[in-house]
């Protein structure tokens, strides 16, 4: 096989071709992800609430504040919701509420936009329903937004945690989904905090083209001063 006596330095300028550098990042593309309204508590209209707790969804759909809220969801206060954690409700949140979403098939979601193909990073805070009674925090979740995709499982009597997902998307408009996934319909729950979504756009690396813009001179100018002669079979 014949290979020009360049072909090593064409290689290094198509790895370098392919360098990339993320844009400068904007703010939160999510509104209220913290999840600290509305309020907790009162009663929204026909749905069901109680001590520092209220359903926003109640088995339907509705959106508030947002965020779209799927069949059973809505928001917790972490002092005063005790229907939902008796005296032990779990640390690591921020501020005075969360977000909670009950039972398989039920869903919370908000709708993002990036004017350019983007970096996008993806975090929340997460933990499983404290153990009460006969319900618990042992649930499985989906998040998804656009190819970007996670699956995850919550247990109960813990602390929240941090999780994040980050890919490259296009640009549009994509829904931010967290969706809970079983094992069953019952009053097992995740609860969410501190949902956010930033972007970088992504721009060629100016070293990178430099290099690249050199070493194709340089090929073309190696190739010319190269006998033909000098070429090996291999």
């Amino acid at each position: 096989m014949r290979f020009p006596v360049a072909a090593p330095a064409l290689a290094t300028l198509l790895v370098l071709s392919a360098s990339i550098i993320a844009g400068p990042a904007h703010a939160n593309l999510l509104t209220n992800g913290g999840f600290e309204s509305p309020v907790a508590g009162p009663s929204y209209g026909s749905l069901v609430s109680g001590p520092g707790f209220s359903y926003l969804s109640n088995g339907g759909t509705t959106t508030s504040n947002g965020w779209t809220w799927s069949g059973n969801a809505g928001v917790i206060n972490g002092t005063t919701a005790t229907p939902w954690f008796a005296a032990f409700p779990p640390s690591g949140y921020l501020e005075s509420q969360y977000g909670f979403v009950q039972g398989i098939g039920s869903s919370v979601s908000q709708s993002f936009t990036l004017a350019t193909q983007s970096l996008v990073n993806i975090s929340w805070l997460v933990t499983g329903r404290p153990a009460f009674g006969a319900v618990s925090g042992l649930a499985t979740y989906t998040v998804t937004a656009g190819s970007l995709s996670l699956n995850a499982s919550t247990t109960s009597g813990t602390p929240f945690a941090a999780y994040g997902l980050s890919g490259l998307l296009d640009a549009g408009t994509y829904a931010l989904t967290f969706l809970h996934t079983g094992p069953d319909a019952t009053d097992r729950s995740f609860f969410l905090d501190d949902v956010t979504v930033t972007a970088s756009a992504y721009v060629p690396e100016p070293a990178s083209a430099a290099i690249i813009i050199m070493g194709v001179a340089g090929m073309i100018g190696l190739r010319r001063l190269t006998p033909a002669g000098s070429r090996r079979n291999v």
